[in-house]
């Protein structure tokens, strides 16, 4: 089994789950999303870092898996 495994809805956890639907369930945010390949520069570009989704995780929580969030951020994004 590879080191990545996915636990939660196809996700690694819980709290990686939960901002990626945030992200892609959000018209505003999944817009904005699309023109980082960096999870964390996203969070502070927007503001989100210091913030909780509307299910009370922290943007920033430190169990949310970058490398995935990455992965995803970079899936979609179109150059500017």
């Amino acid at each position: 089994m590879n080191k990545e495994t996915k636990n939660y809805n196809g996700w690694p956890n819980r709290e990686t789950w939960n901002v990626a639907l945030f992200i892609n369930g959000d018209e505003s945010l999944y817009k904005t999303s699309r023109h980082f390949k960096n999870y964390r520069d996203f969070i502070f570009a927007t503001g989100l870092h210091d913030q909780k989704t509307p299910d009370g995780i922290a943007w920033d929580d430190p169990l949310i898996n970058h490398t995935r969030m990455n992965r995803m951020l970079k899936d979609q994004y179109i150059k500017n």
